[in-house]
């Protein structure tokens, strides 16, 4: 006899779509956060080991005189961070000065008298403030030490290495230094959007004891001035205090006597030799800079650099050897000394761009997109080389740089 199928009743099916549910709800759980992030070979990856590119932009000011974010006098600083969103980016990178963390004056009010919620605070407490607003919005923040002094940066002048001593500079040990990271390591550690320590902007031969004398930093030869050694000592500090950190450590800006009687531009090449080694794997990530104006033996100014050439005036053949020859030779495979890397700044005037300034744009931007690497603009500011108008209201319309960013921001 034929059996016949049964048919479920309206309650049987109510209670089978509510039991699928509620299986698809325990799988699913609560929304998986992204932080940590830490590193898989030559990527950067979230929590569940995804690869992801951070698209930073740098938003300066704490290192400078006023020692807070420029913007805030024109727009409340959730409007501002709704710009950077606007735009694409994902991350920020965040300068500040070592002088700034321990100003105990309260900041200007006209500086921030967009946010009259920070009229009274310290200078400290306002970079607070610009965390907590980055992190609300959902952008992740690299914390850079780019100055000691709160002072424009990055000529010739007591603020290339990490440390200083005597007139004309912010006076700083070395463990002065690290405590500084150590400090924010912990300020920072129950906000998890706050995702890397970028050591030291720029390291570079430095003014010492007064104009004609020069201090110029190595890297692995020993000594004081020895960054390989002392960035991966602040490194292996930081990660004491906070496990979770990534860890940014840009190459030798500059290297040799006074900048305008020779030198060099090193960057990443002696990681291939001497590789950073830090306690926590899977932390380390490697940056490096680029600008048309300047180059491997360019120091930015034409006239104390005649016959050296700029990254601006190179073909694209050479332009791209070089850049896998500075840094770009880190990111392969099957080497010792793999390891992420970003392009922590680059930028073009949006208003007197030359045309080999543009095909260097053009030229850099497609080297990020194709390799993946992760980057941080400069600037946000309002500024020539900025993103924003004069109120920080809105991103620049129709600017020519558009075309490549919107390339690199939209890469998956």
């Amino acid at each position: 006899m034929a059996s016949k199928k049964r048919v479920p009743s309206a309650t049987g099916k109510l209670l089978a779509l509510f039991a699928l549910a509620w299986v698809g709800l325990a799988h699913a759980g609560a929304p998986l956060s992204p932080y940590p992030l830490s590193t898989a070979g030559r990527h950067i990856v979230d929590s569940q080991g995804n690869k992801i590119i951070l698209k930073a932009v740098n938003w300066y000011g704490p290192h400078l005189e006023g020692q807070v974010v420029q913007g805030l006098d024109q727009q409340p600083i959730e409007n501002i961070v709704d710009r950077i969103k606007e735009w694409g980016f994902n991350a920020v990178r965040l300068p500040f000065s070592n002088a700034m963390l321990h100003d105990k004056h309260p900041v200007d009010p006209n500086l921030v008298k967009a946010n009259p919620q920070f009229r009274g605070l310290t200078p400290l407490q306002v970079f607070d403030r610009t965390v907590e607003a980055l992190a609300k919005g959902g952008v992740a923040i690299i914390l850079n030490n780019h100055t000691s002094s709160s002072q424009w940066c990055c000529g010739y002048d007591a603020n290339g290495l990490w440390f200083f001593q005597g007139t004309g500079g912010y006076e700083q040990t070395f463990n002065q230094f690290v405590d500084d990271w150590k400090m924010l390591a912990a300020r920072y550690r129950s906000i998890p959007e706050v995702v890397a320590a970028d050591l030291r902007n720029e390291v570079r031969t430095a003014m010492w004891g007064g104009f004609l004398s020069a201090a110029s930093p190595n890297w692995g030869a020993g000594g004081n001035k020895d960054w390989h050694q002392a960035a991966q000592f602040t490194g292996n500090q930081i990660l004491k205090t906070h496990k979770d950190f990534l860890i940014i450590v840009e190459g030798i800006n500059w290297q040799g006597a006074l900048p305008f009687m020779g030198g060099k531009r090193p960057h990443l090449r002696p990681v291939r030799n001497r590789p950073i080694q830090l306690d926590v794997p899977g932390k380390l990530v490697y940056a490096a800079h680029n600008y048309s104006h300047i180059g491997p033996k360019h120091n930015g100014d034409k006239s104390t650099s005649k016959g050296q050439i700029t990254y601006g005036d190179m073909t694209e053949s050479v332009f791209l050897q070089t850049l896998d020859e500075e840094w770009g030779y880190v990111l392969q495979d099957g080497t010792s000394y793999q390891a992420p890397v970003i392009l922590s700044e680059f930028g073009a005037s949006s208003d007197n761009a030359t045309p080999s300034d543009r095909a260097w744009f053009e030229r850099l931007t497609r080297y990020l997109y194709d390799r993946e690497v992760s980057y941080a603009y400069w600037p946000l500011n309002h500024e020539n080389y900025g993103l924003v108008n004069s109120d920080y209201s809105a991103i620049l319309d129709g600017d020519w740089r558009r075309t490549s960013l919107d390339r690199i921001l939209r890469r998956p």
